[in-house]
């Protein structure tokens, strides 16, 4: 039995995914979730898109290789899972990969606009055993389900978050700071909703899409409707984010000024009191 992963890249696009150019090839991570408890790697990858996990600590002669086998043009990568370490020794990364790992990994080829990438927790790694090569380009391939499962989940768990959100502003109506969080977090939830759209639309095009370098026309519009709804969502993020700047800057000055009068009042009532006393 060998064991392979599959790891999906977060993109809006059907095409085949390239490094980003500012984007060092190596990496030193945390495995650890305690600092006290540190235990660094190297994650690093090479020309051919290999991912080799290699300890920091002098004598761990543990060594991960994430062995590239393809990719899809809805983001899916398959490697074939391999490691130097005796059945005696304790595996490096355990059963599974550690999400700190997925994580640099997707750092590679995406970067992340709507939230960082520890909000991507939700997201786990695909891995499994098996005695054939998992067929990645099948519109019901067990690893696209996983993934848009692990989407379920996550904007279930984000509607509870946004409903306290809500609830929390609605307890505190002139809030400015609450309903600002409010706003940021339904951007990060409509943002997240392209990468999901994508994924999930990428079925319609799977049996027509097994080489990544030559996408269909189908495919192309698909990418030229999300740039454009893209570049929607970010103009109307600048516009309210502008708008409301504008209000709040407003609003204060109206309330200073209201303060400023109000003081200016009092100012002169005092005066003037002092003034019949002296009489």
């Amino acid at each position: 039995m060998a064991r392979y992963c599959v790891l999906w890249i977060p993109t809006i696009f059907h095409k085949k995914l390239s490094l980003l150019e500012d984007r060092p090839n190596a990496v030193d991570v945390n495995l650890c979730d305690i600092p006290e408890l540190e235990y660094r790697v190297t994650v690093t990858l090479d020309c051919n898109g290999n991912v080799d996990i290699t300890p920091i600590a002098e004598g761990d002669d543990r060594i991960v290789r994430l062995t590239f086998i393809k990719s899809t043009f809805n983001g899916l990568f398959l490697y074939k899972y391999e490691e130097s370490t005796q059945p005696e020794v304790t595996s490096l990364l355990g059963e599974g990969i550690p999400f700190v790992i997925y994580n640099t990994i997707k750092g590679f080829y995406h970067k992340h606009q709507y939230r960082n990438g520890e909000e991507d927790a939700f997201l786990k790694p695909y891995v499994i055993e098996s005695q054939s090569e998992p067929d990645i380009n099948s519109s019901t391939n067990d690893a696209l389900v996983h993934y848009l499962e692990n989407f379920e989940g996550g904007f279930q768990a984000w509607l509870n978050v946004f409903q306290r959100a809500y609830d929390d502003v609605k307890a505190r109506k002139w809030s400015i700071n609450a309903y600002e969080g409010l706003v940021d977090m339904t951007y990060k939830i409509k943002g997240e909703e392209l990468y999901c759209k994508s994924l999930g639309r990428s079925v319609n095009y799977m049996p027509d899409a097994v080489d990544c370098d030559k996408p269909n026309v189908s495919q192309i519009e698909f990418n030229i409707g999300n740039v454009l709804a893209c570049i929607k969502h970010l103009e109307s993020k600048a516009l309210n984010e502008f708008g409301f700047k504008n209000a709040t800057t407003s609003f204060r000055i109206a309330l200073w000024a209201l303060g400023f009068s109000i003081l200016l009042g009092i100012t002169s009532v005092i005066l003037s009191v002092f003034g019949l006393l002296k009489c």
